[in-house]
């Protein structure tokens, strides 16, 4: 199968030309699908590890202090604005966050929906739950957690993510992965490993530097590297153009084509 695929596309090329080399259709699956599950980390987990860390710092805050911090992260630091549009009901130390005519700050994305969000205090973490969460017309469903490890001098925070994503059009697809979701000057920049599920095909992958800029819904630097089934190692680069067309490269098998794959989801952005 895979010789008689790489004859096909070697024909397509006139035995040889890159440029018209035709990528592997689980390319496009893969982008819109990593694109879209990173960001829901990256809208979720970087407000939330500031006050992930104060609760660790404090040791043994009481409940009113983990809430403040909570509340901070999602309404003030800030995960959405206005910082009206986000409610709180509370029971211990698990919430249910209600948004209404919402904006997600990092990316400029509508925001709706509830979820449930609970704390543990020692040790520190913070688990999200998300159903049918609305996101410019796209819903996700799943669970976040980010756990904090390490030292005081070198702290280490996880997300684990298991979210699906449901597009306006189109199948859902599956996200899974355990990752680190890193702040930086202007910039939030995600790395991790996993499984995602997209056409119905489970394939391990890796980010590395996958970043995504303030005030932008897609990355503009890292890549994302994958198995196929067929052609073997794909290697997907976002690039600075990737916010405003959609653009990225693709890498497999010794091509490189660089197209509009993730074109569709520029509607989703401000």
């Amino acid at each position: 199968m895979r010789r008689l695929w790489l004859l096909g596309v070697l024909a397509a090329c006139g035995g040889g030309d890159e440029e018209a080399a035709t990528p592997p259709t689980s390319a496009r699956e893969m982008a819109v699908t990593v694109a879209m599950g990173a960001g829901a980390t990256v809208m979720m987990g970087t407000p939330l590890v500031a006050s992930g860390d104060a609760v660790r710092l404090d040791g043994t805050p009481s409940e009113g202090e983990a809430r403040v911090e909570v509340e901070a992260a999602v309404s003030g630091n800030s995960l959405v604005t206005p910082p009206t549009c986000a409610s709180y009901a509370w029971t211990g130390l698990s919430a249910s966050i209600t948004f209404t005519a919402c904006t997600i700050e990092a990316t400029g994305t509508p925001l709706s929906g509830t979820i449930g969000l609970a704390v543990t205090l020692d040790p520190a973490s913070i688990a999200v739950t998300l159903t049918a969460l609305d996101v410019g017309g796209e819903t996700y469903d799943g669970s976040m957690s980010l756990t904090f490890g390490g030292t005081d001098l070198m702290v280490v925070r996880t997300w684990m993510v298991d979210l699906t994503y449901t597009p306006v059009s189109g199948p859902s697809a599956h996200y899974l992965m355990a990752t680190e979701v890193r702040p930086a000057l202007q910039m939030v920049i995600v790395n991790g490993t996993g499984s995602v599920t997209a056409g119905q095909v489970a394939r391990s992958a890796t980010l590395t530097s996958v970043t995504w800029k303030t005030g932008e819904c897609l990355p503009s630097a890292g890549s994302l590297e994958y198995m196929d089934n067929e052609v073997g190692l794909v290697k997907i680069t976002f690039l600075a153009a990737t916010p405003v067309d959609g653009t990225v490269t693709v890498e497999w098998m010794g091509f490189t084509v660089t197209q509009p794959y993730l074109e569709p989801l520029l509607a989703l952005c401000p």
